[in-house]
């Protein structure tokens, strides 16, 4: 079920397609939709100043805006790439 969940987040594009794939999938705990998203972008943490002082909604709202970016997807092409 997770590699399912993984690979349909990559194509997700918008935070309403990410929420309903949580949904789908019955997951509604915040850290476990974390640890989710980080798992897609092949990522552990990120570093941000005074992150460990948000809430976990506000933390939730900043790894979903940097994930929908999609800077984590070129970055893995460019790995695949050699460069």
């Amino acid at each position: 079920m997770e590699e399912h969940l993984l690979n349909s987040l990559k194509k997700a594009s918008t935070l309403m397609e990410i929420e309903f794939l949580f949904k789908e999938n019955n997951i509604s705990d915040i850290n476990k939709k974390l640890e989710i998203l980080r798992k897609c972008q092949d990522v552990e943490s990120f570093y941000t100043p005074n992150y460990h002082n948000l809430s976990e909604e506000d933390k939730y709202s900043y790894e979903v805006s940097i994930f929908l970016q999609g800077d984590w997807k070129k970055n893995k092409l460019y790995e695949a790439m050699g460069v």
